[in-house]
């Protein structure tokens, strides 16, 4: 099996608040070294950004919580992708002019459930099309040698 990687973006980001601000860059993108960078980006543009660690996820269930955690989903969440994907595509609780999502220690995951892992970048680049329609930008950073676009 394939592990699962990164769908290819628009264009890299430049990692300045202005870039980030852009729809027509928002995307998936693998995480550049300096996560800083991306944070000080984020502060410049207003933009909510969210660690979400993925260390302890192995499976779906433990995925699912961990993006139920560090979102604050409501409590309604059904722990489902449908579920996932409702709750990505509206953030009413998370109130924001955009959003940067920081997702870090992948392997686990992408080691012991790589259809789940693919699963959840197809939600999330679906996610970022939707915000995208809507004029917010939605950012994804991925780490891993799987996060780097297809040429």
């Amino acid at each position: 099996m394939n592990t699962p990687s990164i769908p290819a973006a628009p264009k890299q980001p430049d990692l300045s608040g202005s870039d980030l601000l852009r729809t027509d860059h928002a995307g998936l993108h693998p995480l550049p070294p300096n996560i800083s960078s991306i944070r000080t980006a984020a502060a410049e543009a207003g933009l909510l950004c969210i660690h979400i660690d993925l260390s302890s996820c192995t499976n779906k269930p433990r995925l699912l919580a961990q993006f139920a955690r560090s979102l604050q989903f409501p409590h309604w969440f059904g722990h489902n992708w449908d579920a996932l994907a409702d709750c990505l595509g509206d953030l009413a609780w998370l109130p924001a002019p955009g959003y940067v999502l920081i997702l870090e220690h992948t392997a686990a995951l992408r080691a012991r459930d790589a259809d789940s892992f693919a699963t959840v970048l197809d939600i999330l680049g679906e996610t970022v099309t939707r915000w995208a329609d809507a004029a917010l930008p939605f950012w994804v950073f991925v780490d891993g040698d799987g996060g780097k676009p297809h040429p």
